[in-house]
Formats: C-alpha cells, sequence, structure tokens
C-alpha cells in the first residue's frame, strides 16, 4: 500500500516499526515511511516526522526542521501538529517563545478536535497575563466545554471550577457540560459520573431527576467511589429518588467514614 502512494498505510507501517510493534524496533525505517507519506501530503506524517527531528530519534535533531514540518501539518488542519507547536512555542523550544502565538495554536487545536489544547487554551485565557493574552474567563468557559463536549474529563471539571468560581458566567449551549460528563462517564470515569449525578440532582445542566442521580451514585459507590457512596447513603436518608432507608443510609455513611 505505502508503495503504491497510500500514504495511510505509510503512517500505520511507520508507527510498528517506531515502537517495535510485530517486527524489530527501527526508528530509522519509521522516520522514512513517514517521510514518504509526508511528501504525499499527508499531514499526520508530517506530525511524526517532526516529533523524531525535534527530539533527534532515528533522525539528526534539527528543530528547525521538526518546527517547520509542525507549521506545515498544523496549516493542513492536523490539531495534533498545532498541539505540538503550540507546546514548543510556549516553552521557546526550537523557536522564539511567544505565550501569545501559543494561545492562538492552542485555540485552532481545540476547534480542531484537540481536547488538551482546550484545556491549555482555557487556562491560558483564565490566567490572563501568563498566557500572553487578556483575561478572559467566558473565552476559557467555552473552550473548556469544547474540550467537555467530547467527553474530556478534566476540561469538564475545568468547566465546572469556573463556573462555580463565577456563577453568572455564559457558559454557551445548555447540555454541552452535560454530553461531555456523560461521554466521560460512559468511558468509565467515575468523577464524571459523580458530577452527572449531582447536576441531575440539583437540576444545574440538567434536567432534575433524583433517580437518575441516586443510580449514578450507587454505580460509583459499587466501584468503590466513596463520594459516590456519601451521596447514595444522603439520597436514601433523605428519601430523595427512593423511600426512606436509615438502615441502609447508615451503612453506606459508616463504609464512608471508616
Amino acid at each position: 500500500g505505502c508503495d503504491l502512494g497510500l500514504e495511510r498505510a505509510c503512517i500505520e507501517l511507520g508507527r510498528l516499526h517506531n515502537f517495535g510493534v510485530g517486527t524489530s524496533r527501527s526508528v530509522r525505517r519509521a522516520g522514512a515511511l513517514y517521510r514518504t507519506a509526508c511528501d504525499q501530503g499527508n499531514a499526520r506524517g508530517c506530525n511524526n516526522l517532526a516529533s523524531l527531528y525535534m527530539d533527534g530519534d532515528g533522525v539528526p535533531t534539527d528543530k528547525a526542521r521538526g518546527i517547520g514540518l509542525y507549521r506545515k501539518a498544523c496549516e493542513a488542519n492536523n490539531p495534533l501538529a498545532c498541539f505540538n507547536l503550540a507546546q514548543h512555542m510556549r516553552s521557546g523550544n526550537g523557536l522564539r517563545k511567544d505565550p501569545k502565538g501559543a494561545t492562538g495554536l492552542y485555540v485552532q487545536a481545540c476547534e480542531l478536535g484537540n481536547a488538551l489544547g482546550c484545556l491549555n487554551a482555557g487556562e491560558m485565557y483564565r490566567t490572563g497575563a501568563r498566557g500572553g493574552v487578556d483575561e478572559d474567563v467566558n473565552e476559557a468557559a467555552r473552550l473548556y466545554l469544547l474540550g467537555c463536549s467530547g467527553g474530556h474529563q478534566r476540561c469538564c471539571n475545568a468547566h465546572d471550577a469556573l463556573t462555580h468560581q463565577h456563577p453568572r458566567l455564559s457558559t454557551g449551549r445548555p447540555g454541552r457540560a452535560l454530553r461531555g460528563h456523560r461521554k466521560a462517564c460512559n468511558r468509565g470515569d467515575l468523577t464524571s459520573c459523580n458530577q452527572l449525578a449531582l447536576m441531575f440532582f440539583s437540576g444545574k445542566g440538567a434536567p432534575k431527576s433524583h433517580k437518575k442521580a441516586l443510580k449514578l451514585y450507587s454505580r460509583t459507590c459499587a466501584a468503590g467511589e466513596m463520594t459516590g457512596c456519601l451521596g447514595e447513603g444522603l439520597m436514601h436518608l433523605a428519601g430523595k429518588g427512593t423511600p426512606k432507608n436509615k438502615r441502609r443510609a447508615r451503612r453506606l455513611l459508616k463504609m464512608v467514614c471508616d
């Protein structure tokens, strides 16, 4: 496939050589395959090759070339390349340190679907001066919410913390945080499951449903998450979403205290 000009095959074969999966590890061979893909216009191949040049892994270290390849891939809308370029621009590794420029690249990566770009861009706007941009908590919330809507738990948590700190904050279209926590919860993230339960319990960010809240708290408690056991115990104690059951409440609260 690679010899026929199917650049995706070059990338996958390159990854196998890069990590020694099913073949002997050869970063030099991986680099050659990434270069073939990149030369055929594949942005992912350019990004992967850039990383090798930045680290001097299998090829001589050439940061200028690596940065150039990241730029090429980012201009072709590869989200990981935009994120990687932002990281190096933020630290001044291989090019002039430029926090403002890095912030713009993080935003670009975020809007292309890179959740870590959303997290970093959000932090830059939340802190203001450290990011080389003016503080803008509304923009930070928007970026966190973009990452959260993709199911990235750290973005969801950052969004929740920011909106708790700024209750009147404009957070954009309702329901995105709900969908983000739901995706993360479905992947097994217990923190997001508990946050989802709280949203259903309070009716903030989700339709109020004590039954759904109880089900989620029960799920996380069964997985050994004590916040879930606390929530479930308090709901049994108060008769929220279930008939009052003080015996079960006492057992659950004792688990938390012990």
